[in-house]
């Protein structure tokens, strides 16, 4: 999750401007089906539960059409690379997720990559969230650096100039 304090100071050093009272943010792991992305997207159901999606969340909410979510947000994946994989102690990675049956012999999927995956690198793989045990903050810092990647400071810079002067304006008035 990306942290509000981490926002907050930015916004206090003018790197980004005023925070919004009502936001919405949302950030996952990559599925290999991409069936989390899609519930992250979309409403999901099944038997066991229903979710919101973002999209959801922003047309009840705040009256966005589908169309606008389509034309203006931006699906961005950010997760370990193969360097980081690479980097990590075993003792940070996990067994790869292989065919499996349940307590009640139902056939539960692996990752159907897998085989392919364990030839090239062996039995391990790793979470996103193993970043973290390479260095404590890594994926709010690079949920960070996406976010201001796609800042054009200048014109934020402006825009912050320009409502400190609106500010004075009124008060003034």
């Amino acid at each position: 999750m990306f942290p509000l304090d981490r926002l907050r100071e930015l916004e206090a050093a003018s790197v980004i401007g005023g925070l919004a009272e009502d936001a919405v943010s949302f950030v996952t792991s990559y599925s290999a089906s991409r069936d989390i992305e899609r519930a992250a997207k979309r409403k999901c159901s099944n038997q066991n539960e229903k979710k919101e999606g973002v999209s959801d969340i922003l047309e009840a909410r705040f009256g966005w059409s589908p169309d606008r979510f389509e034309k203006q947000v931006e699906w961005i994946r950010i997760g370990a690379t193969e360097q980081d994989f690479l980097a990590l102690p075993d003792t940070a990675k996990v067994p790869i997720k292989e065919d499996t049956e349940d307590a009640e012999g139902n056939e539960k999927r692996g990752d159907p990559r897998a085989e392919a995956f364990k030839q090239k690198y062996g039995d391990l793989g790793a979470e996103a969230e193993a970043l973290e045990v390479t260095r404590t903050g890594e994926i709010a810092r690079r949920v960070e650096q996406a976010i201001l990647a796609h800042i054009d400071m200048a014109a934020w810079k402006k825009s912050v100039k320009k409502e400190k002067q609106d500010i004075t304006e009124l008060e003034a008035a």
